[in-house]
């Protein structure tokens, strides 16, 4: 008690600490630059006696590294990995605002994964955040479309003969598959009524596609 105490941040000049009730004392340090601060206390008693005390603190406001890869959109599969880098130590968390459902975070080195499932018609948008220990946080985020394959493959108005042929030519192999191609031809087996693609287009789906335009089947 009586002791006047002093704080020094990074060898500045000293600046007066408020002194609480009874021996103890409290401050607010200002002045913090990004990374390490050394702090030095100094008290001096009514004597000219002083003891100093040295700690240091570290400021922390970036964000942590935190990337994510390119989403495949438009798809016809109902279920999807996404992954990206991210800083060591931590694990991403990943939060769907549809009614799919994210599962486990997979971390391999920097890197982290998870599947997206359950993926409902039209947008499917998401985000992805990490937190780390000073309470900073990294956010990415993104969408992506879920289409049903239905056959359509030159998107005009409805299934035709057209659409059949072309599939027939694709499988076999004289006509090379664009991505449009695979969202939309890639529909067989029928599992439930509903296409269940093998991410390829052959003589089934061919076949499925001529049925549907015959009005014999519909999916």
């Amino acid at each position: 008690p009586g002791s006047t105490i002093t704080l020094r941040v990074n060898g500045g000049a000293p600046a007066p600490v408020a002194a609480g009730a009874g021996s103890t004392w409290s401050a607010q340090v200002t002045g913090l630059v990004e990374g390490g601060n050394a702090l030095a206390f100094t008290a001096t008693d009514l004597a000219a006696g002083a003891t100093t005390v040295s700690t240091s603190i570290t400021l922390d406001t970036t964000a942590p590294l935190l990337t994510l890869g390119a989403v495949a959109t438009p798809t016809a599969l109902g279920s999807q990995v996404i992954g990206g880098t991210v800083e060591p130590g931590l694990r991403p968390v990943v939060l769907v605002f549809s009614g799919a459902t994210a599962g486990p975070v997979s971390i391999l080195g920097n890197g982290w994964s998870a599947t997206l499932t359950g993926l409902v018609p039209g947008v499917n948008g998401f985000a992805v955040t990490a937190t780390d220990a000073a309470g900073n946080m990294a956010i990415q985020s993104a969408s992506l479309v879920f289409r049903t394959a239905d056959g359509d493959l030159d998107g005009a108005a409805g299934v035709g003969l057209a659409d059949a042929i072309r599939a027939l030519r694709i499988a076999a192999g004289l006509q090379a598959a664009a991505a449009a191609d695979l969202l939309r031809g890639d529909v067989a087996p029928l599992r439930g009524g509903i296409p269940s693609q093998d991410g390829a287009i052959d003589i089934s789906d061919a076949q499925l596609i001529l049925r549907k335009a015959a009005g014999l089947v519909d999916f």
